[in-house]
């Protein structure tokens, strides 16, 4: 179903009797029709050719034209065909529902070209810019001592020398050490405000 001879003479289509030049002895629409549907009996013309779930072809395209500007279900069209109107070949095109024609003949309008792509932007000439002088960092002026709670100090101690007498695990001990370090932190700084104190043992035994 490709090339035509341009010298090739008009014929009727063995399927749907449309007049034009044709491919072979199908029009191309009649020949995908084939492809699609298997041959059998017409319900209204009773020609032994493809058939959709009882009719042809030329029987769905009546159907079609009488149906124009009423209704999209062609059941009740087709049960009441009295006649069927040829047309020439190549009349016919694919239609979408709520789309334009395809096709050739179609109106649909093309894809829009894809936008170039924008050109990379230029390369950045802006370089940082260093000081002067050299800073290092110096942690010799650190001294842990320095930053120690006492208060924790004697905490942790306490804490250490109970567990040992009552055979905490490991976990255990460790637990309660950090619980240490969180209240005692949040206690420093209530006890800067003069809002409340309390001595490690209390801590602990809380």
């Amino acid at each position: 179903m490709g090339y035509i001879s341009p010298t090739k003479p008009a014929a009727s289509c063995v399927g749907c009797f449309a007049w034009g030049v044709l491919p072979g002895r199908f029009c191309r629409a009649c020949f995908t029709y084939g492809q699609l549907h298997n041959e059998g009996e017409c319900t209204f013309c009773h020609r032994a050719v493809p058939i959709k779930r009882g009719y042809c072809r030329l029987c769905w395209l009546q159907a079609s034209q009488d149906a124009k500007g009423h209704v999209t279900v062609l059941d009740p069209f087709l049960r009441t065909l009295t006649h069927q109107q040829l047309f020439f070949a190549g009349m016919h095109r694919i239609r979408q529902r709520g789309t334009p024609l395809l096709g050739k003949a179609g109106r649909r309008k093309g894809r829009k070209p894809t936008p170039p792509p924008e050109p990379p932007a230029p390369a950045s000439t802006w370089i940082q810019l260093r000081l002067p002088i050299d800073i290092r960092r110096d942690y010799s002026h650190f001294n842990r001592r320095d930053h120690a709670d006492p208060l924790l100090i004697e905490a942790r101690r306490i804490a250490t020398d109970l567990g040992e007498r009552r055979g905490w695990t490991r976990w255990v001990a460790s637990d309660v050490d950090r619980a240490l370090v969180i209240l005692l932190s949040c206690h420093g700084t209530a006890t800067r405000s003069g809002t409340r104190s309390c001595s490690p043992n209390s801590a602990i035994t809380a």
